[in-house]
């Protein structure tokens, strides 16, 4: 039986996956859940799986182990994001990855890859962003004043264009983060991470920028 709750160290890419006590850092409580049971559970698989098991197979069933649990909103952000890195890692043994481009055996492998290096980007500016002074935040984000969407909130929104722009309503908490309620003409009120990555606060009357589609196909 896994030990409940469990204390999971920062995310940090020099920390064992598997170290689950790291030595440096503050460790945060995961509780009891089906999501957590399933990633935990995934993870144990990759760890102590068959090597005789072709890896294009060892991918598929730990995608589809962690596809669900990595996506729900009340998933511990560490525990989805050691998901997360693993299967990065495994995926670039299907791929050539000298730089950013990765030549894949597939279409889907290098989509599913890049969909991985997404979600590990917006777990880690979710952690920093908890870390923040909400004080500051909240007057970085000042109800009232226009916002500029950035391409890491269309991985959320797909909908929205980069530069496309909207009015700072209000200020909530969901899901422990610090979320703004934004007004977009073209799209109606969205909960936004108020987090610079993923959205740049200007000044004054706003001007609608369409330059670019946020994903690209």
């Amino acid at each position: 039986m896994i030990p409940f709750p469990i204390a999971l160290g920062p995310i940090d890419s020099e920390v064992s996956l598997f170290n689950l006590s790291p030595t440096k850092g503050e460790t945060q409580e995961c509780g009891d859940s089906i999501s957590h049971r399933l990633l935990l559970g995934s993870m144990s698989f990759i760890l102590y799986c068959d090597h005789a098991i072709p890896l294009n197979s060892v991918c598929d069933i730990f995608f589809q182990l962690i596809d669900a649990p990595i996506l729900d909103p009340d998933t511990n952000i560490r525990l989805s994001w050691a998901a997360a890195t693993l299967g990065t890692w495994l995926l670039v043994g299907l791929c050539q990855c000298p730089d950013d481009n990765c030549s894949c055996a597939t279409q889907q492998t290098k989509e599913i890859l890049h969909s991985l290096k997404e979600f590990q980007a917006q777990m880690y500016y979710r952690e920093q962003s908890r870390n923040r002074d909400h004080v500051t935040v909240l007057e970085q984000f000042q109800i009232g004043r226009t916002y500029f969407a950035r391409p890491m909130v269309c991985q959320h929104h797909p909908n929205l264009m980069v530069g496309e722009f909207g009015i700072i309503t209000a200020h909530c908490t969901t899901h422990g983060d610090l979320m703004a309620t934004v007004d977009i003409p073209t799209h109606g009120s969205m909960e936004i991470l108020m987090d610079l990555n993923f959205i740049q606060v200007g000044f004054g009357q706003a001007v609608v920028v369409r330059t670019c589609l946020c994903r690209t196909k």
